[in-house]
């Protein structure tokens, strides 16, 4: 059987690595601000490098793939279906 004290102590280191906070205190605007941030910037970068393509500036970039321009309307033809 697992004493009251180790499982304290495993959920507090657990919680540490986390990131949580042990004190239970909820984080004010800035720090939530930080922390999605933080996690946005490394969105962007992975599907950077994924996709070879710059999402911000809209541009491609030297990879993986190659990127072609369509024109307006997104091309597809077919359409309408009159009678």
């Amino acid at each position: 059987m697992i004493s009251a004290t180790a499982v304290a102590r495993t959920s507090t280191s657990s919680e540490h690595r986390k990131g949580v906070r042990a004190e239970g205190r909820t984080p004010n605007a800035a720090e939530i601000e930080e922390f999605f941030a933080k996690v946005e910037r490394g969105s962007t970068q992975l599907l950077k490098d994924k996709y070879n393509y710059d999402f911000e500036w809209d541009m491609p970039l030297e990879g993986r793939y190659e990127w072609v321009e369509i024109g307006e309307g997104g091309g597809g033809g077919g359409g309408g279906g009159g009678n």
